[in-house]
């Protein structure tokens, strides 16, 4: 990633044991990495962040990050996922978490071609 040049820029805790002892984190200015046997290291930041805390991060719904973040076919919007949902990204609109049957319905809903 770059260390501290990449965007999570310089830690800012030590290694730190998660609640129930699930997992580990590290947090860094810019964000944080958290890893879990099951899952691996995932790094979460910005507008990410701010929306796994309110799911209540490693110990909420979402559980765990499973990716890094993804970047959409629009070269901006971007989503990341968790083992609990997703969380999507796009500009001016913010993040949001989708989850559960109404992402399940969400992601099988066929694409129709627009027409002119």
């Amino acid at each position: 990633m770059g260390g501290p040049n990449s965007f999570l820029l310089f830690p800012k805790t030590n290694e730190l044991t998660n609640p129930g002892n699930t997992g580990k984190r590290t947090e860094f200015l810019g964000g944080n990495i958290y890893w879990s046997a099951a899952t691996g290291a995932k790094p979460v930041a910005h507008d990410f962040l701010t929306k796994y805390g309110v799911a209540g991060y490693e110990s909420g719904y979402l559980q765990y990050p499973t990716t890094d973040e993804i970047v959409l076919s629009n070269n901006i919007n971007r989503r990341q996922e968790y083992q609990g949902g997703s969380i999507y990204w796009a500009a001016g609109i913010g993040a949001y978490i989708v989850r559960g049957a109404i992402r399940d319905k969400w992601l099988a809903i066929r694409v129709w071609p627009r027409r002119a």
